[in-house]
């Protein structure tokens, strides 16, 4: 008859090591992860928004304006207009994008920016606006407001339009 090996204290300590350690690795990379997809769902957020800006101020003919602020590490942003528009209808309140550090209109940080939705859903000042994850500025996504209907929204730097 065989004897039968159980494993010794040293050896399950070392199993259960590396197992902590795989899980400490993982669970970074998943909070980073979660991290990412909140980032990019805000920005995503405000796109949709100032799409749905568009929109409304060619069916009621009137006006908009989108606001962004930027300070201490957290970027906010407020739509308004002088309709008298329910919430149902268009949310004014302020809202801030989860893990935006800063933003960049034009290739300038700023602290402050308006954009005007005209009535026929044109913006101005038209650039390009980007909204970064880090001081480093290491993850962007990219508003391409340079033709003043159309927008664009990306993960990489927009083009320049040449104005001839």
């Amino acid at each position: 008859m065989r004897n039968k090996r159980a494993f010794t204290l040293l050896e399950m300590m070392i199993a259960l090591m590396i197992l902590s350690f795989i899980g400490a690795m993982t669970a970074v990379q998943i909070k980073k992860m979660i991290a990412t997809h909140r980032f990019e769902a805000g920005v995503a957020d405000l796109f949709l928004a100032l799409q749905e800006a568009q929109i409304l101020s060619a069916t009621y003919q009137t006006d908009f304006s989108l606001d962004i602020t930027s300070s201490k590490g957290k970027v906010d942003y407020r739509f308004s207009t002088y309709e008298p528009l329910s919430a149902h209808q268009f949310n004014q309140e302020s809202k801030t994008i989860a893990y935006a550090h800063s933003c960049k209109f034009n290739n300038t940080k700023t602290t402050t920016l308006h954009l005007d939705i005209y009535s026929g859903g044109r913006i101005e000042p038209r650039g390009t606006l980007a909204f970064y994850t880090h001081p480093e500025e290491e993850k962007a996504l990219w508003f391409d407001l340079q033709r003043g209907h159309l927008i664009k929204f990306s993960h990489y730097k927009p083009a320049l339009i040449s104005k001839s």
